[in-house]
């Protein structure tokens, strides 16, 4: 499911000229590990993170809600945060994907974290997270 929630984040034009360090899967943004979320003076440009989360089974047979995050993050400010935030909101919310490992029915914004700023890089932060209802392939 990672795959196919990141295919349909990255392969949107407008998102990408938003977040212009890119999109990433879960893992620390970094000068080592994303050097492309950098620019040539070492400023963190506009850049995303997916993150999975916890997947908890429902009570209807081979069904599950998928619990995701996708972390934003930028130098100064949020207003490129802002607008990333409302284009993942129209690109995941209410849709569906489909995944090798199951089908997703629906995928539903569950809320926004708020201005808040990332601990490690000391830069403005933000988070979406969703939750996916899957019907998984057993």
């Amino acid at each position: 499911m990672r795959q196919a929630i990141y295919n349909k984040l990255n392969g949107d034009t407008e998102l990408a000229a938003i977040l212009t360090g890119g999109l990433f899967y879960r893992q620390g943004i970094s000068r080592d590990k994303t050097p492309e979320a950098f620019d040539a003076y070492g400023d963190l440009k506009p850049c995303a993170v997916l993150a999975m989360g916890t997947l908890a089974p429902r009570t209807e047979q081979g069904m599950a809600d998928l619990f995701f995050k996708v972390y934003f993050y930028q130098q100064t400010g949020y207003d490129q945060i802002d607008l990333a935030i409302e284009r993942t909101y129209d690109l995941l919310h209410e849709q569906q994907v489909t995944a090798s490992n199951g089908f997703c029915y629906e995928i539903l914004h569950a809320n926004d974290l708020g201005d808040s700023e990332d601990p490690a890089l000391l830069m403005p932060m933000n988070f979406s997270r969703f939750r996916a209802v899957l019907l998984r392939r057993v």
